[in-house]
């Protein structure tokens, strides 16, 4: 009957083994869990920093647009002025004062500045304000090219 019998240090012995197992088991879990942890603070810095700098990069890219506007509007008073045989204001350091709107020019020389400052960039309000055209009037005349 002792041959059937599992001897009290062979139970012992596997308890401890299984003791044993399931601390290192514990460990690695823990090792792990606080791996992931410092991966997972890692990524939120990282994802803050990209973050700042796309809004920053947005912002640089709203002044850009905005400068770009700004150039175009000036641009286009410079295209009516010439049109019209006006003489050109003398550069200077300063910002140039608006220029008196001119009469209302033809239609087709409305549309050829509104396609010309629409294939540049620029939106139907900016185009709207540069030439002092109603913002229907334009959204019109672009709509008609692009269908033609």
């Amino acid at each position: 009957m002792e041959n059937t019998l599992i001897p009290l240090q062979t139970i012992s012995i596997a308890a401890l083994a299984g003791a044993t197992l399931a601390l290192l088991c514990c460990a690695i879990s823990l090792a792990i869990a606080r791996r992931a942890r410092s991966e997972s603070r890692n990524t939120v810095a990282v994802t803050l920093q990209l973050e700042k700098e796309a809004l920053d990069l947005s912002r640089d890219l709203d002044a850009a647009t905005e400068r770009a506007n700004e150039q175009a509007r000036r641009l286009s008073r410079l295209e009516v002025r010439f049109r019209t045989g006006e003489a050109p204001l003398a550069q200077s350091n300063t910002e140039e004062a608006p220029a008196p709107a001119p009469a209302k020019p033809p239609m087709t020389e409305r549309r050829h500045h509104v396609l010309s400052l629409a294939k540049r960039g620029l939106d139907t309000n900016a185009i709207s304000a540069t030439l002092n055209l109603p913002r229907g009037e334009v959204e019109l005349i672009i709509g008609l090219s692009r269908a033609a």
